[in-house]
């Protein structure tokens, strides 16, 4: 049970402040320069996670910042 709740809390942890694969895909964009319709909802993704990283280097987090 407590590697369960452990590997619940990793897994938390990684889906707030880590881009899914495909995110980061959108954001490097295709080969001929082209957009995704996507692309500027995974540039705010990118902006919450880097404003959730501010919120955890001010709460003593600084590790996981």
């Amino acid at each position: 049970q407590r590697l369960q709740m452990r590997a619940e809390v990793a897994d938390a942890f990684l889906n707030k402040f880590q881009l899914k694969p495909e995110e980061a895909k959108l954001l490097r964009g295709t080969r001929d320069g082209h957009l995704h319709e996507d692309f500027f909802k995974a540039m705010e993704r990118v902006k919450q996670i880097h404003n959730d990283c501010k919120v955890l280097l001010r709460t003593n987090q600084q590790t996981a910042g």
